[in-house]
């Protein structure tokens, strides 16, 4: 894929509704640390959560805090074969990722 094919596809992305989604999510969760830092919980917007919340639920070392974690447990419990690689993010043509 060419590098404007790619900056297309991935700028495209950027305006779905999904992405519409995530954006909504990150941007009110972070606002709601920062106006809370010692909240104990946080609204999360639903459009968000009805996209995801099936993977979320079903897979926890996607995320890098629970996966650190568990690659810790494997190398205390002696089973390092058993860590979980992190994921290359997504990258744009341009190299850029989300």
């Amino acid at each position: 894929m060419t590098q404007d094919r790619g900056d297309e596809l991935f700028a495209r992305f950027q305006e779905t509704d999904e992405m519409q989604d995530w954006d909504d999510f990150v941007e009110g969760v972070k606002k709601a640390l920062e106006d809370a830092p010692n909240a104990e919980t946080v609204a999360v917007p639903a459009g968000f959560l009805r996209r995801v919340i099936e993977e979320i639920g079903a897979t926890p070392l996607m995320f890098t805090a629970y996966r650190n974690r568990f690659n810790l447990l494997c190398d205390e419990m002696g089973v390092p074969e058993e860590k979980v690689p992190v994921p290359a993010p997504p990258q744009g043509a341009s190299g850029e990722t989300f």
